[in-house]
């Protein structure tokens, strides 16, 4: 995808992301310039979810790779949540893109099940296992860092509901590995 861009500045955003008004005048100012202190930059990400912005539990604040310029690296081969791989030195640039994740609980749960199952399939292409302590402690682990330590808390019923969703991914897609390889093993 990166390599048919014509241009010498890719900025990278999905059918569900919306620039803000404030980072695009920022990246106007960037190509504009003759010289630039990096190549690469990330851009802090808003997340807005069943029709709020969710502000805690890991899902507002944090940035991504997605403005750089051409050449300057790739996107790897992940089914689910690609990421943009550079060894650039990059920048930061502290405005918004508003990702636009789940319009409704139905939304989420389609998702979820497409996701869990991209994951699945991945971790058995990849021979990932872990054992069952591991995978429950690796829920639980997920439910207090997004709820608790991330402020989840402070997003009321929503915050709760998408740590809770969150650690229930975890609990899901391993089932469904296991599912996949016994599949392979009864050879269906």
């Amino acid at each position: 995808m990166i390599d048919k861009c014509q241009g010498e500045w890719i900025l990278l955003i999905d059918a569900d992301e919306e620039i803000s008004t404030p980072l695009k005048e920022e990246i106007k100012k960037i190509v504009a310039m003759d010289t630039t202190p990096y190549n690469v930059y990330q851009l802090r990400f808003q997340t807005i979810c069943f029709g709020r912005q969710i502000k805690h539990g890991g899902w507002s604040g944090f940035y991504r790779y997605r403005f750089f310029r051409k050449n300057s690296g790739r996107c790897n081969e992940n089914q689910v949540h690609e990421k943009f791989v550079t060894s650039e030195k990059m920048g930061f640039i502290n405005k918004d893109i508003y990702h636009y994740t789940y319009k409704d609980l139905a939304s989420y749960i389609r998702k979820f099940n497409e996701y869990t199952s991209e994951s699945a399939e991945m971790y058995l292409k990849r021979g990932k296992k872990k054992p069952t302590p591991m995978i429950l402690l690796s829920a639980m682990y997920y439910f207090v860092k997004s709820y608790i330590f991330q402020l989840g808390i402070l997003d009321g019923y929503y915050g709760y509901l998408l740590s809770k969703f969150g650690a229930m991914t975890i609990l899901v897609k391993y089932a469904k590995l296991e599912e996949l390889q016994k599949g392979r093993i009864n050879g269906h």
